[in-house]
């Protein structure tokens, strides 16, 4: 099923489905209301009507999102921007406030400081501030005995995202990088449920071709994993054993959850704070370091890959110490910069080759 097809299917349904801009949001708390969230990461219409909104050095995540608001594709009965960043913070300020949209516009707010104490509280009270915010057009009210059918849902989706990474990562699953991506991607526009289920049988009818003893096993790290990148290694007989995607391997809970139960709204407080680790919500970058070897150690990748958008500024931040620390330990590292649904130029895939002969 495709992203238009989910959508519809949800409508028919009388369900009301919500763009969501990038960042980490409550999901389950949209989908307890009747709401699908559809995440607006890298539409592919070019960004000619955002030019006037937006300043050329912002990254083409932000001008592609704007892009398909202006021009009225996105076919949605509300919008809901988390703050990942100064740019997605802003971007909510011009859609909302300067152009007016007919659409209802929301916001969520996570918590950069994840270590205090008041960190679960003020999430689980941001999560009940959205849904009540939210509610006016959901078709449900979110209660709690629907909030905690929709974290069982979401909790069986994320079950299948580990079960497909790892996978991949023992070298099970060794398809390309593009049919990997688009399985995993999924989630920007399935429901839990339906994500689950979907994921569940590709890991049964999984009859994946033997790995390629020549390919080169690699972790990559970045914001979204570009369908011209991911064809790019492809043709190199690369294969992201990893990710520290930002949009993928960020994105869902790797740690093992608390004995102790929770009421409804704390227990997505829990889950949205231990997310591995991400440059949006200010996390160490001890942290980030020991996730990303993590990852290659389990994976036995032979290196790590940086591939960020253009002007990503929180990404860039976290660069330099992570590369400084995968060198101490003897992990090779590359950063590459592209812009969303361009053709590579020849520098790029010279740099790429080369580090590839490198390791």
């Amino acid at each position: 099923m495709n992203r238009r097809d989910s959508m519809a299917a949800h409508s028919k349904a009388q369900g009301k489905v919500a763009g969501v801009f990038p960042g980490r949001y409550p999901r389950e708390v949209l989908e307890a209301m009747g709401i699908l969230p559809v995440e607006i990461w890298d539409p592919p219409n070019p960004p000619h009507k955002a030019a006037a909104h937006l300043q050329p050095f912002v990254c083409s995540v932000a001008q592609r999102g704007l892009e398909l608001v202006l021009q009225d594709k996105a076919i949605v009965d509300m919008l809901l921007f988390p703050h990942l960043c100064d740019t997605m913070q802003n971007l909510f300020t011009i859609v909302r406030d300067i152009l007016g949209t007919p659409l209802p516009c929301h916001t969520f707010y996570t918590v950069r400081n994840q270590s205090t104490a008041a960190a679960l509280a003020y999430v689980a009270e941001q999560s009940r501030a959205l849904a009540r915010a939210m509610q006016p057009l959901a078709g449900a009210p979110c209660t709690e005995e629907r909030l905690a059918t929709a974290i069982e849902d979401a909790r069986a989706a994320t079950e299948g995202l580990n079960g497909i990474y790892r996978a991949r990562a023992d070298g099970r699953w060794n398809g390309t990088n593009q049919a990997f991506y688009a399985m995993v991607r999924q989630r920007e526009f399935l429901s839990s449920r339906a994500l689950a289920a979907t994921l569940n049988e590709a890991l049964r009818c999984n009859q994946s071709a033997p790995q390629d003893e020549h390919s080169v096993r690699l972790v990559v790290s970045g914001v979204l994993p570009d369908q011209s990148f991911l064809r790019l290694l492809d043709e190199r007989r690369v294969v992201v054993a990893e990710d520290d995607y930002l949009a993928c391997g960020r994105r869902f809970l790797r740690a093992s959850r608390p004995d102790n139960p929770m009421p409804p709204f704390e227990t997505v407080a829990w889950e949205q704070l231990h997310l591995p680790p991400c440059s949006t919500t200010a996390s160490p970058v001890e942290q980030r370091l020991e996730f990303i070897v993590g990852l290659v150690r389990h994976s036995r990748a032979a290196g790590v890959l940086f591939h960020n958008v253009k002007f990503c500024e929180p990404e860039l931040f976290d660069h330099p110490f992570l590369v400084q620390g995968l060198k101490q330990l003897q992990i090779p590292s590359m950063i590459l910069e592209s812009e969303l649904h361009q053709q590579h130029a020849g520098q790029f895939e010279t740099r790429l080759d080369a580090f590839l002969e490198m390791i």
